[in-house]
């Protein structure tokens, strides 16, 4: 039956999320960037959203470094505040910025 008669069109989700601040979204049972379809794990890392730079070698967001007596940061990418938290503290502390 045509979906002009009547027939309801089957609902599709679709999981989206954000890579360092890059949109990305599954397609067939796999994490792929939404601008250019490649998969985000068959690519080289892209850089932050936001500022541009890579992840030290360590792993932390460039425009934070290492913080000390940080337990785990994020500078946001550009998508939301960005936040750290101590260990110590159960709970997001805002980074002022």
């Amino acid at each position: 039956m045509p979906f002009g008669s009547g027939a309801r069109k089957p609902n599709k989700m679709v999981a989206t999320s954000h890579k360092r601040g890059w949109p990305i979204l599954v397609q067939d049972d796999q994490w792929i960037y939404e601008d250019d379809k490649t998969p985000i794990h068959e690519v080289p890392p892209r850089p932050c959203f936001r500022c541009g730079r890579m992840p030290t070698k360590e792993g932390h967001d460039a425009c934070l470094g290492t913080l000390p007596g940080v337990t785990a940061a994020c500078c946001g990418h550009g998508i939301e505040d960005g936040y750290s938290f101590d260990g110590k503290n159960r709970g997001i502390i805002p980074l002022k910025r």
